[in-house]
């Protein structure tokens, strides 16, 4: 009796372990109906018929996380043919999964569309939320499984990319909304054209790409290895180019990898606290990362403004587009490439790589090799290494133009972008000009003419002037870059034989400042030629950051200058402009303030009408004069946070829209008798100054 008690009972428990082995599996004799569900081994995964949440007429066979309260979808089967009813049932059969409607009707909906026959068939939900199709006694060797066939969403353990041998092409398709599977507009996948890089695409414009994975990192700087606990690498054979993202630590926080039916390809991190998911990082973190933003040959600075500038040796191709701050149609070269003769490359530090579709690469040449090999090419353009890791190897070519590119940090990614051979930095020191300019010791600005007869206006720094070397270069690096159709551009510096000088375009017509100042000359600046129109700029002036009077506190006292200072110094122009008087060496009878005090005591008064020129009173509208007045004010205050960027300066001049309140201004305290110097147009000599020109970026 006790013998055939013991028997039931491991029949009934051996039937139990068959039933929990099981429960992750249907197999050829199973069918899973409406209402019941599949449940992966440790419980990580569910999968039956489910109905998006403001959708519920509509059924869907997926895949979705278990232990969430949320129940998040991963992956969906029938997302084009959705079920209009609770009619639906899984089956396995010899040649794949099937989803049908009940067997009474036993209507196809989906199948995983396998071709050979399997002899012991089973679908396996694993705990990593793939879905697989084998032969029950290969557990290992899967005939087909969700992975290859993802939706919108990537898990650890996921091949990202293509093989060329199988057809497999794994790609994201976002869904059409939060409540319809069905496929959206937006798709991410890696591009099989050139080197392997990862593009987001609207229909067919492409909208962000990921820079190519090269060796330990990729060119947009992101490590790949996530706090220890995760683990991204990237596979490149002759056939096959595809990413894996895994986890390293088996209690490591749930994440998933998702494209949004907005388009945002987003990583998300399961908060166990609040229950929720949490957005960790997405593709585009700024508008640098919308792809060519800049045009071809164009580079985006996202700390800059703004964004967009030429790289060396390129112009915009329609002058006009720099000011507009268009840069849709790019850059072209200054001069153009002749093959062969004496060309190299200029050396880019820290950028983006540009776009590989129409690139050519090697895995195995060096980086020399890669040289030689785009030198011999006349259409190639540009090289860059493939691995960075341990020293660099592998070759990559561009051929034609370079868009999507974008400045990123110094240990990013190096780019060689081919130039002509009188582009070239060695080539341009060989051809450094002479100039005969007369020196006036105690004149700021002097005048040059060039072997070629251009003339020159050359600033002159006083010899016992105490900014250092350092402080003059980083004014020089910093004016070098600010480019604009009325602003004077800067063609070179010296700093030979205790000089140093700024060589500036020369002004045959004058700068605002001779005009602005002298009381015959000033008559004829009436309001509508001082005021900054919608299609209007500011006008030309060769006053720079580093003159008295508009220099920014923080480059006086610590030498210390930025785009803020830039911003410091147009402020004290429009000022100027406005009262018709310098900034430094103002004199008032009533108290002992240069114009930026005077000014900012008359605002505080509400008495801004003392502060305008009278030449524009009668011909000005008095709101926009005021106006500009608080926008001056905004540009000189005395902390650099506070100043608004030079693209909202301008936007506050173009627009109606209401304005900040100004804090108080930098520098609007000086003592009395302290005009600038008086220069004397006597005891002129003669000296011969060699003068290095460079082209800003």
């Amino acid at each position: 009796m006790e013998g055939t008690a013991i028997i039931l009972l491991c029949s009934c428990l051996l039937s139990i372990l068959m039933f929990y082995s099981a429960a992750d599996t249907i197999t050829a004799n199973q069918t899973i109906s409406d209402g019941q569900t599949i449940v992966s081994a440790r419980g990580e995964f569910e999968m039956g018929f489910f109905s998006p949440k403001g959708n519920p007429q509509n059924r869907y066979f997926g895949i979705w996380y278990k232990k969430m309260s949320n129940g998040t979808v991963v992956w969906v089967a029938n997302r084009e043919t959705p079920i209009a009813n609770t009619s639906g049932i899984i089956k396995v059969s010899s040649m794949g999964i099937v989803v049908s409607t009940n067997q009474s009707t036993n209507i196809q909906i989906w199948s995983s569309n396998y071709s050979r026959s399997v002899k012991n068939p089973v679908a396996q939900l694993l705990d990593t939320g793939n879905l697989v199709f084998r032969d029950e006694n290969e557990r290992q060797n899967f005939v087909w499984q969700s992975f290859d066939h993802p939706v919108d969403t990537f898990l650890p353990g996921m091949k990202f990319g293509y093989d060329l041998v199988t057809g497999a092409d794994r790609y994201f398709l976002s869904w059409k909304s939060d409540d319809d599977p069905a496929p959206g507009n937006y798709i991410c996948r890696l591009d099989k054209n050139g080197f392997p890089q990862v593009i987001l695409w609207k229909d067919s414009v492409p909208l962000v790409r990921n820079a190519p994975w090269l060796g330990s990192r990729d060119s947009n700087n992101s490590v790949r290895e996530y706090n220890g606990m995760y683990t991204e690498r990237f596979v490149l054979t002759e056939t096959a180019a595809y990413y894996v993202f895994e986890v390293l630590i088996t209690e490591s926080p749930i994440t998933r990898l998702t494209l949004t039916p907005s388009g945002v390809p987003t990583r998300y991190i399961w908060n166990t606290e609040n229950h929720d998911w949490t957005q960790y990082k997405t593709l585009q973190e700024s508008d640098c990362d919308r792809y060519g933003i800049c045009g071809t040959n164009g580079v985006c600075n996202i700390n800059k403004s703004p964004r967009c500038e030429c790289m060396d040796g390129f112009d915009p191709k329609i002058p006009e587009d720099g000011a507009k701050a268009d840069w849709s149609n790019g850059c072209s070269r200054n001069v153009q490439l002749e093959c062969g003769n004496g060309e190299g490359f200029v050396k880019y530090r820290g950028v983006k790589l540009p776009d590989t579709r129409w690139s050519w690469y090697n895995m195995s040449m060096s980086l020399v090799e890669c040289k030689d090999k785009c030198l011999k090419d006349c259409n190639c353009t540009a090289y860059s290494n493939i691995d960075t890791s341990n020293g660099g190897s592998g070759c990559l070519l561009w051929f034609g133009g370079l868009i999507d590119m974008q400045v990123l940090s110094e240990d990013a990614q190096d780019l060689y972008v081919r130039m002509a051979a009188s582009e070239l930095k060695e080539n341009r020191k060989s051809r450094v000009k002479h100039l005969q300019i007369v020196l006036v010791p105690l004149l700021v600005i002097l005048v040059g003419i060039l072997e070629d007869g251009k003339e020159i206006a050359v600033k002159r720094l006083s010899k016992d002037s105490r900014q250092g070397v350092d402080e003059f270069m980083n004014e020089v690096l910093c004016i070098a870059k600010l480019q604009h159709r009325n602003l004077v551009m800067l063609l070179g510096c010296c700093i030979e034989e205790g000089e140093r000088l700024l060589i500036y375009e020369y002004l045959p017509n004058k700068s605002l400042d001779y005009y602005i100042f002298d009381k015959n000359m000033s008559q004829s600046l009436n309001w509508p030629k001082r005021t900054f129109g919608e299609s209007e700029t500011p006008a030309s002036t060769t006053r720079v950051v580093g003159t008295h009077g508009y220099m920014s506190p923080e480059y006086a006292f610590d030498g210390l200058f930025s785009v803020k200072s830039d911003v410091y110094s147009f402020g004290v122009s429009l000022l100027e402009i406005i009262a018709g008087k310098r900034n430094r060496g103002f004199v008032h009878p009533d108290h002992n303030l240069n114009l930026i005090g005077h000014v900012w005591k008359r605002y505080n008064e509400g008495n801004l009408l003392e502060v305008v020129d009278r030449v524009i009173l009668e011909s000005s509208n008095q709101h926009e004069v005021f106006r500009v007045i608080q926008i001056g004010l905004l540009c000189v205050q005395e902390y650099p946070e506070d100043r608004p960027n030079m693209s909202s300066t301008i936007m506050m001049l173009t627009r109606d829209d209401a304005l900040p309140i100004p804090k108080q201004p930098g520098f609007f305290l000086e003592r009395r008798n302290c005009g600038e110097t008086g220069a004397s147009p006597e005891s002129f000599t003669l000296n011969t100054i060699s003068v290095s020109s460079f082209a800003p970026r």
